[in-house]
């Protein structure tokens, strides 16, 4: 055996021994010196794969090239497209519902009764949940809005804050928190100026500098059941802009909720808006039978981990909920 076919022959063992290697796992991708072992095995093996399914040399990097930019934009959005948003919804509702053996009751003017609770204030504590909701709603803003952006975005300081502040933040706009007619610290004006009054009961109105001319405003939540809290806040808002001239804010006629957490009273809730001249937008909403589902998904996974799109059990679960939805006409994100 001549010396250069030896080398060739080593050469060959090396790589050899370097693709058993990285199928193997032993060394972590992330350490400081995987390139020796991994180079560009990863990407010849999706081309590969490529390959396998029939796509030419040329084609296969040109997939391989878009999938990087695809894989790009969706960790700009926590992974979300506009045809997995509501699945991704539906997950992260899985690991924050609960289930009480007795009914409990939920709501402001008119209560519901439920054995289920969606513990969304939870939610918005752990930092990349709370992202994860505000990249949710961007896209059922964008749904309804396309590429404008609201100008000040209020929530009801009885709503998750929180959240709103966090959607607010996302398009760098005023965030002001609005305390309803029944909130303890709301102060009532002793000048009788709606301006005074604004700046006083609107937590974050002192932002909204005098002659400020505003025309998109709306308000926002984690969800809704009844409506009646953001409708009271439509009301307050167009009695004192009607009264001062020292702002003007275009009265909110536009409300955005990711989802209604039943379904059981008042079914019509979308006329009970537009019989105060506005729009509530939402995902879905939940009935007990669709909660129930949404629990079995999250008790089926057991305790070693939480639900997620990955798994291919999950997702089927999570695909049977939504065709539920759509079947109860629950459903409202229609592409």
């Amino acid at each position: 055996m001549d010396i250069f076919t030896s080398i060739i022959l080593g050469l060959l063992s090396l790589d050899t021994i370097r693709a058993l290697i990285a199928m193997t796992g032993w060394v972590k991708p992330e350490a400081k010196y995987s390139w020796v072992i991994y180079g560009r095995y990863e990407r010849n093996l999706i081309v590969s794969g490529l390959k396998e399914l029939g796509f030419q040399e040329k084609k296969s990097e040109r997939v391989l090239n878009n999938l990087r930019l695809v894989s790009a934009n969706e960790r700009d959005m926590y992974g979300i497209t506009k045809d997995n948003v509501v699945e991704q919804l539906v997950i992260l509702i899985s690991r924050y519902i609960v289930h009480f053996d007795q009914p409990i009751q939920y709501g402001g003017r008119r209560t519901t009764t439920s054995s289920y609770y969606i513990d969304t204030m939870e939610m918005s504590h752990n930092e990349k949940d709370k992202q994860l909701m505000v990249s949710i709603m961007a896209f059922l803003y964008a749904y309804y809005n396309n590429s404008t952006k609201p100008k000040v975005v209020i929530t009801p300081k009885g709503g998750n804050p929180l959240f709103a502040q966090a959607v607010a933040k996302y398009y760098g706009t005023t965030f002001i928190v609005a305390k309803s007619s029944n909130d303890k610290s709301r102060i009532t004006s002793v000048t009788d100026d709606p301006y005074t009054d604004f700046r006083i009961n609107y937590e974050g109105a002192w932002n909204v500098a005098s002659g400020t001319n505003i025309q998109e405003c709306i308000i926002v939540d984690c969800n809704t059941s009844g409506g009646s809290q953001l409708i009271d806040i439509v009301h307050d808002i167009r009695r004192i802009f009607s009264q001062t001239s020292a702002v003007k804010i275009s009265p909110p006629n536009k409300v955005y909720v990711l989802f209604r957490a039943d379904s059981g009273q008042n079914h019509d809730v979308d006329r009970k808006f537009k019989d105060n001249q506005c729009e509530l937008y939402r995902f879905f909403d939940l009935d007990e039978d669709i909660k129930a589902q949404i629990y079995r998904l999250k008790k089926s996974v057991g305790d070693e981990r939480v639900p997620d799109l990955y798994y291919s059990e999950d997702k089927r679960q999570v695909d049977e909920i939504i065709d539920q939805m759509k079947k109860k006409n629950l459903y409202h994100y229609k592409l």
